[in-house]
């Protein structure tokens, strides 16, 4: 799926097959992605944030792959320039 620069923000993605979508430059943030599958996906600067079924560990992995995460130290996504 071609979802590039999409606003998915609040949506319900639970149980999506996303593997391979290319998400890069979407916004995903308070989308709920209870049991989503984001294997493959392109989620080069992908804003994610108060998502629901994003462990610990699916956070850092993402994060290796270009997501940002707005509730992540260091984030300035939203800080104006």
């Amino acid at each position: 799926a071609y979802l590039s620069n999409a606003d998915l923000s609040n949506a319900d993605l639970s149980g999506a097959d996303l593997s391979g979508a290319d998400l890069s430059n979407a916004d995903l943030s308070s989308a709920d992605l209870i049991l989503a599958n984001l294997r493959g996906a392109n989620v080069t600067n992908t804003q994610f944030g108060n998502n629901e079924g994003i462990s610990v560990i699916m956070k850092q992995e993402l994060i290796k792959r270009g997501a940002i995460f707005e509730d992540s130290p260091g984030d300035r996504s939203r800080v104006l320039v």
